[in-house]
Parts: C-alpha cells; structure tokens; sequence
C-alpha cells in the first residue's frame, strides 16, 4: 500500500545526520558504524550499532477496515534502534544511554520529515508511532534496543475519481480579494477544516390550475440567490500580527476606502482538493464572500480554536486540471 519496509530503511538511511560515533560511514579507525536492515538481524550476530525496519503485516497484506464506498488502510512497521554496551564503567553505559536516545530522535525526525499528513510526500491520513524499551540486560555486554511501532493510514476510495477533503488547501486569494491593505502574497491558512460551502437558490411555491401532480400541489419557481461559509481554524500567531485584510482579526472589518467604504471587505478563498491515485486531478473551488462572524470556540483546550462564518455573495467558481 502506503510503502514498504525496504522504502522505509532506505530512507532513513538516506537522510541519516548523525555523526561522530554514531556516523553511517566509516572515518580514520573507526569500524563499527551504524548499519540499516530492512529486516531483524540474525540473532547472535547482531551489528553493535544499527537501525532495522520491519513490516509487521505481511508485504502482501493489508490492515484494512471496509466501509460501503471506501476502505480505511493502514500498514504498520516496527523499527528498532540497537546499541551494544561494550563495558560496564559508568561514564561508558551513560554515553550508551545518549547514543541510543539521539538514534531513536533522529529515526523520528526523518520519519516526521518523510511521512508527514501534510508532506507531499504520501497521501496518510493518519501516523501513529509509540518508543518501547526492549533493553537487554542480562547480556556479557548490554544490548540497548528501542522499539517504535510506526502505523501509515490512508483512507482510499472504490472510485479512484473520488477527491480527498484531507488534502485540501485553503488559500486567500490577493488579487482577488477587495478592501483594505491586501496582502502582498496569498496566505494559505495552513490549519483551516471543516471548510463547508451552503450555497443555492431559494424556492418560491405557488398554485396554478394544473392538477397533473395532485391537488394543490404547487408549481415552484426560482427565489432569489444565497450562500453561507464556513470554516474553523486553530489560531497561529501570524493569524492576528498582520495588518492585512487575511488577519482573522481584521477579516470581518468594515473597510475605509473606495469602493467599499464603510461595508465588509469582499473576500475571496480559494479551496484546491486533489482526487486519489492515478495521475492528480485539482478541483479547486473559488469562493466569493462577506466574513460577517469571528467566533473564539475554545480557550481551555490547548490549541485556541477559531471559527469564521459568512455570506457568499455570488455562486462558487468550480473547476478541474
């Protein structure tokens, strides 16, 4: 599915950083370097420093959990960090117990660059990791070896056509965009979900002498147009420093100049969502509205939580590349 263990090690081995006694390559008399395994070493002649990768569901098997139109995957890998003791002196066992927590924290930093949601780099729904201790102690010469469970989820459609929301990106639009002190560049709102667009016309019922549908029942004619917005957001610190009309605290401003003076600023979001495998599809939607409501949902929680709401001024602009 999501990558196998082979593509796992090769990437940590890639981008592995750390240096000095804990270097991928040899340098002046040092042999025993970290090596990587796609796989569990053989027992009894283990390498003294080394990071393996294993996939703990078979390579031809999935965890897959079925729903009527899509499935959710997920593959899960145990990668381990070993370091041998090579003596019992206390300063010797301490530089172990370094070692061994600077290897596990930069397994975690390439994985974190790698296989982020968010990345480019994969299409996950969700990554799951948890460190466990598989120290062996009772060795000639103490084996330190942790354990990180890692899980890839991906949520994948019956319809490969299907757009994925979780990749959205949402972005405010400046040259579109009409009011006060626009920003120089288009902002994305790195942390927007639960973006919904309520759009359409209203009806309007009324009788005629035609009986074909029933008695009474009525004819209906198209009502005038409406929208609403919205979207919630966690709240950075750049979301309230900037004096520029994206700021969510000067979003819902009324605005001073020509040609909207003294009436909400016109905001323009632009919203592009990607299809799921086979070559990307973007459908990105442009939407025209009036922010009209600020509302602070959360302050106890740890992340402050803001959520925006509006009125689309005109139909939603849809397309397809």
């Amino acid at each position: 599915m999501v990558s196998q263990a082979e593509t796992i090690k090769d990437s940590i081995e890639t981008q592995w950083a750390l240096t000095g006694e804990l270097n991928k390559t040899s340098s002046n008399s040092m042999k025993e370097v970290v090596r990587f395994f796609a796989r569990k070493q053989v027992e009894g002649n283990e390498w003294p420093k080394a990071v393996t990768v294993e996939k703990i569901n078979d390579e031809t098997d999935e965890n897959k959990e079925a729903h009527p139109k899509f499935n959710v995957v997920s593959d899960v890998y145990k990668i381990s960090v070993h370091y041998r003791v090579l003596d019992v002196e206390p300063t010797t066992y301490e530089t172990a117990l370094t070692n061994i927590e600077d290897m596990g924290r930069e397994v975690q930093r390439i994985l974190a660059l790698t296989y982020q949601p968010s990345s480019a780099t994969g299409t996950f729904f969700t990554i799951r990791h948890r460190w466990a201790n598989f120290d062996q102690r009772e060795e000639a010469q103490t084996a330190l070896i942790r354990t990180l469970t890692f899980e890839l989820t991906q949520i994948t459609s019956d319809d490969p056509e299907v757009f994925r929301g979780y990749g959205g990106v949402l972005v405010f639009s400046k040259d579109l965009s009409v009011g006060d002190s626009l920003p120089v560049a288009s902002p994305v709102y790195a942390e927007a979900y639960n973006v919904e667009l309520n759009e359409g016309y209203e009806t309007i019922s009324y009788l005629t002498n035609d009986i074909t549908e029933g008695v009474n029942v009525p004819q209906l004619a198209t009502g005038e147009w409406n929208g609403e917005f919205t979207m919630n957001t966690m709240m950075k610190k750049s979301d309230v420093s900037a004096a520029t009309m994206d700021a969510l605290d000067n979003i819902y401003r009324t605005q001073t100049s020509a040609p909207l003076q003294n009436e909400l600023g016109t905001v323009v979001l632009i919203q592009n969502d990607s299809n799921t495998e086979g070559t990307p599809v973007i459908l990105t939607t442009i939407t025209y509205l009036k922010v009209n409501n600020v509302q602070k949902i959360s302050d106890v929680e740890q992340l402050v939580k803001y959520s925006l709401s509006g009125r689309i001024i005109k139909p939603t602009i849809w397309g397809v590349s």
